[in-house]
Formats: structure tokens, sequence, C-alpha cells
């Protein structure tokens, strides 16, 4: 068993094909196969359900899996070390990120970090908070930003950094509820044609996720795809300060009026797995870039 038959397996998971593997690895199909056949062989069985448009792994090939990245994990940290990682100037940081802060609250720390630390590989990972917290647990991240409401007294995660963001109320200029004086939040979501909701953890705020009475049959838009409906005139919705400060600058959406917007935010913590290894100082340079970025609020 070598490397290169680990990071082809991994890719292959990750890219759910031998093909679309094969070319991000730069690698022919017959390269491909052959590194998962002496694997598969050294193992003892298949790793891979082959057939249709997407392979699926088989029973060994889900319980080999977190251990292969681990190993991938390891063997990085040792290239890490062996460039004089503990500079802080060098190595490698792989964080997982939820994807509603990617284009928003962390574009101001990852410019931070790349400005102080150029010659760090700063690796971004996104998913939903259940899943990077399994991969800080199996190794393939260090740090992870999720929602604080899956990480409040949760055993076995260590809290860096908390965040409340605000929600902004926001339209486009030509929406019929601009211009009307203070709103309440029942109003944005009853009268928003289409009120645009999204969910923000296991402890929602009721008022913005509401149970009955909506538009659209719609659940967890993903923010991008929200913002984009919104700058097209299309409906209303609670979006991050962060996300949409440029929009909002630039006359493109407006932000509503509140009269009750006092404790509309939602909260972020910045993670690493409790009984992980030190962080290596590049990492803690990241988390430094963080918390300067908090105090700001």
């Amino acid at each position: 068993m070598d490397w290169q038959q680990l990071v082809t397996f991994e890719r292959i998971v990750r890219e759910g094909s031998f093909n679309r593997a094969a070319r991000a690895l730069n690698l022919s199909q017959a390269a491909i196969s052959g590194r998962i056949q002496a694997l598969e062989a050294e193992i003892g069985g298949p790793l891979f359900i082959r057939g249709g448009r997407r392979v699926t792994l088989t029973e060994a090939g889900e319980n080999f899996l977190p251990y292969a990245r681990r190993a991938l994990a390891v063997i990085a940290e040792g290239v890490e070390a062996a460039r004089g990682a503990h500079t802080g100037q060098e190595g490698r940081v792989t964080v997982g990120a939820v994807d509603s802060i990617v284009d928003g609250l962390l574009v101001p720390i990852v410019a931070r970090y790349r400005a102080a630390h150029p010659h760090v590989a700063l690796s971004i990972r996104t998913g939903h908070t259940p899943q990077i917290l399994q991969e800080l647990a199996d190794g393939i991240v260090r740090l992870g930003f999720v929602t604080w409401s899956y990480v409040a007294g949760t055993v076995g995660v260590e809290v860096l950094a908390r965040f409340r963001e605000p929600l902004v109320a926001v339209v486009a200029p030509e929406h019929p509820l601009v211009g009307r004086p203070a709103l309440r939040v029942e109003e944005v979501v009853r009268e928003g044609a289409p009120y645009h909701e999204t969910v923000w953890g296991t402890a929602e705020d009721a008022r913005i996720a509401p149970t009955s009475g909506r538009g659209w049959d719609e659940h967890e838009l993903p923010h991008g795809l929200m913002r984009h409906l919104i700058l097209r005139g299309i409906g209303a919705g609670f979006l991050p300060a962060t996300l949409v400060a440029d929009d909002l600058a630039a006359g493109r959406l407006v932000a509503l009026p509140l009269a009750d917007a006092d404790g509309l935010v939602r909260e972020l913590a910045l993670v690493r797995h409790a009984h992980a290894d030190a962080l290596p100082s590049a990492a803690h340079a990241f988390v430094a870039a963080v918390r300067a970025e908090a105090t700001r609020e």
C-alpha cells in the first residue's frame, strides 16, 4: 500500500467517479484502475460498487475511508513539519466552513491571513456543520467554522472563537416593501412575495422560519441562490450582513427597516477537535486572524 493509492482512493470518493478522478489527478483511466486494483488486492476485497454514473463505497470501503483520510492528513503534516512550519510562514492549513460564510464573513479573514502568510497553503472545504465536525474527528480538517447551536456544550469540541452576525432583511429596490415605515419581521415573512426561508441550525429563530403561510414551499435555500433571486427582484429574505454589504453599498439591494430586529443574528464558532494533536504555527496564525476579525464586531 502506498501514498498514491490512498490519494487515488480518496479522490474517487470525493469526485464520485473514476473518470472525474482521473481528470483531476491528470492520470489515465488505466492508471487509476490499476492503483485501486492493487489497493483492493492488499485489503482483500472490493472498495467500490461499480456501475451507474456514480460509484459508491462497499462496506469495506466505508470502513477504510476515515483511516485513509487520516493517513493522508498525517503525511501532509509530516511534509509541513519538514518544510519548517514552526515559523508559521510555511506549511498547510485546512479549514472546514459552512457554505453560508464563504462569500461573506470568511472573505476578510482569508484576505488578512493571505496578506500576512502568503506562502502557507490554505484550503477551505465547505459543507454542513455535521459533516465538518466529522472531518475534524477524522483529521481531514484541523479547524472548522460551524453553526454554534450544533456545538454548544458538545463534548470533544474546543471552541476557539465565536461570532454573532446580524441578519438583514433585504429586497430589490423596486420591491413593494421599500419605503414602508418600520416593519415587523412577521410582515416581511408574510408579504415578501415570495419570502425565501433559510435554516440557521438546530435552534432556528422562529420569527424567520415560520411553519405556515409561506409563499413558496421552499426550505434551506443556499444563501448565494437567495441573494441572486432577490437581486433579480424575486422576493425577500434574511441574509448575513457580510454577504450583502457590497450590494447594499452599491444600491443593488435595500435593507428593510425593522421595529423588532433585536436579537436577529446567527451565531457561528471556530472550533477544533479537543483530542487532536497540537495545532501547527500556521494554523495558530489563522486562529489569530479569525479572532482579530471577531473583535471588529
